[in-house]
């Protein structure tokens, strides 16, 4: 997807799925997460990942 188009075309999701999601697939996403810009914020952000229905 082109960077503008993907810019204008995005959106909030206010509502999930109760599809299970493998692991590997959420480590990737994390990990790539991880690597975006920050801008000028040098501080390293806190994420937490919590699986299962609690």
């Amino acid at each position: 997807m082109e960077t503008i188009k993907a810019i204008h075309t995005r959106h909030s999701v206010r509502a999930f799925k109760d599809d299970p999601i493998e692991p590997q697939l959420l480590t990737m996403i994390v990990t790539d997460a991880q690597q975006t810009p920050h801008g000028a914020i040098h501080n390293h952000g806190k994420s937490i990942l919590q699986r299962g229905t609690h």
